[in-house]
């Protein structure tokens, strides 16, 4: 979370915004519970991320893009409209 800012030299009120998303992240992910608003859009839903926790060969990354494009969300993507159907 912090070698991007150290590294590129960022401005401390840069650095200091970057933490904040990033922890809100974190704990939004890790939380267990639908939080309404933005954090519960897409994929910032934590059962996409609690997935991850139950399965360990899905839901890789954050936002979901690479997942795509390497085949890691199937299971993901099945689970899902098997639970949309019921």
């Amino acid at each position: 979370v912090i070698a991007g800012p150290v590294l590129f030299r960022s401005h401390l009120l840069t650095t200091w915004i970057w933490l904040l998303i990033a922890v809100a992240g974190t704990i939004n992910h890790h939380c267990g519970y639908l939080i309404p608003g933005i954090l519960s859009t897409g994929l910032a839903n934590p059962s996409f991320h609690d997935f991850h926790h139950s399965h360990f060969t899905a839901n890789f990354g954050l936002l979901g893009i690479l997942d795509r494009l390497h085949g890691t969300d199937k299971a993901w993507r099945a689970h899902k409209q098997k639970t949309e159907k019921q």
